[in-house]
């Protein structure tokens, strides 16, 4: 029976011998290497007398990728014999070429049949992608060292925080709080012997507006202190500090925010605590600061073995570009700490119907 759309065998692919990187030869309905020329053996290194009648998979040393052209093998063979259409396969793989050269090569197998419709063997082309493949490596591993780099500068980031807020919290603390005791026994002091009454009066008004300054300092320190690393995160765990970021967030901003659910068993690792919580505060500043929202929700569960975290505003939300915009900072550091922690994130928004972030991180309890 004949077939106008199958590869007879006296038809041949075009030829490409002198093209470079490209290879064309044929197989025999055994899979053994029925011709061999200059192009293969330019890509190879083996000579025609060298590979005649070998079996092309020997050159293939992955088992894996065996297995998938054996069953494309056995698959044509069937096709064939029942008159189904003709067969074409790709693949990359790895070849092992002479001295045990690694070629990174673009397969394409395509069944030959003859003139009564039986399977006669395979035409092959090979593309050599080593280049190729090579510099896309060379981008994964400089990606790969980007990214350490990152986590790092972000670990360093959140030590120097944490060091910063510490000595605020020791020395600025301790001087504020000594201050303004000095100023109360001064003020007692004038009361008590400054006779002339103007003049008390005069600097009890001073020393009390020097207090009032005093105290705004001192709350202005606290928040710094606050923002730079929260003590409630490391006294009391991530779980504790969510729900004190969203009550301090809410009475920032007026921003109504909730907490729809919070999974209270959970234990994790500090670097995880603080890259979560991190995502929740950058998620609530971009949030505050771009969608102008009357309700934000936040939900941190466990569903299976991961991690979720997510949160939803009612804002004016945000086109796509945006949501993709390498200058987007806020993202950009979200999507850090999510890589960071082996996770996904992704962000649904419609501009007039709000945005919800969601994270997705591998869960595994932290066991010290």
């Amino acid at each position: 029976m004949k077939r106008d759309s199958t590869i007879r065998e006296k038809e041949s692919l075009p030829v490409i011998d002198d093209i470079k990187g490209f290879a064309s030869f044929k197989l025999d309905a055994e899979r053994r290497i029925a011709s061999w020329n200059a192009g293969a053996e330019r890509l190879t290194g083996y000579k025609e007398e060298e590979m005649l009648g070998s079996g092309f998979l020997s050159l293939i040393p992955d088992d894996d990728a065996k297995a998938k052209l054996d069953t494309f093998f056995k698959k044509s063979i069937s096709k064939s014999l029942t008159g189904g259409d003709e067969n074409r396969f790709e693949l990359d793989v790895w070849l092992t070429g002479k001295s045990d050269r690694k070629i990174w090569a673009e397969i394409t197998l395509t069944s030959a049949i003859d003139e009564s419709g039986e399977l006669s063997g395979y035409e092959v082309v090979l593309h050599d992608m080593s280049d190729r493949k090579m510099a896309e490596d060379m981008l994964l591993e400089n990606e790969k060292q980007l990214r350490a780099l990152a986590t790092h500068l972000q670990a360093a980031r959140e030590e120097e925080r944490t060091r910063i807020a510490r000595e605020m919290h020791d020395e600025f603390g301790q001087m504020l709080t000594a201050v303004r005791m000095d100023l109360s026994i001064l003020e007692r002091m004038i009361s008590k012997n400054v006779k002339e009454p103007l003049n008390r009066m005069s600097l009890i008004e001073k020393l009390s507006s020097i207090s009032e300054l005093l105290e705004k300092t001192i709350r202005a320190t606290r928040r710094i202190i606050t923002e730079l690393r929260p003590a409630v995160l490391d006294e009391l765990g991530l779980l504790t500090a969510i729900q004190w970021q969203a009550l301090e967030f809410e009475n920032r901003t007026g921003i109504r925010c909730r907490i729809a659910r919070l999974q209270h068993d959970l234990v994790l690792d500090q670097n995880a605590s603080t890259n979560i919580f991190r995502i929740l505060q950058e998620a609530l500043t971009n949030a505050a600061k771009h969608a102008s929202p009357s309700n934000v929700i936040i939900n941190f569960h466990v569903v299976a073995e991961n991690l979720m975290l997510e949160i939803s505003d009612d804002g004016k939300g945000m086109e796509q570009e945006r949501q993709k915009d390498p200058t987007s900072t806020g993202l950009t550091g979200i999507r850090e700490r999510v890589m960071a922690l082996n996770g996904r994130f992704e962000v649904s928004s419609r501009r007039g119907e709000g945005t919800t972030l969601k994270v997705s991180i591998p869960y595994k309890p932290f066991k010290e």
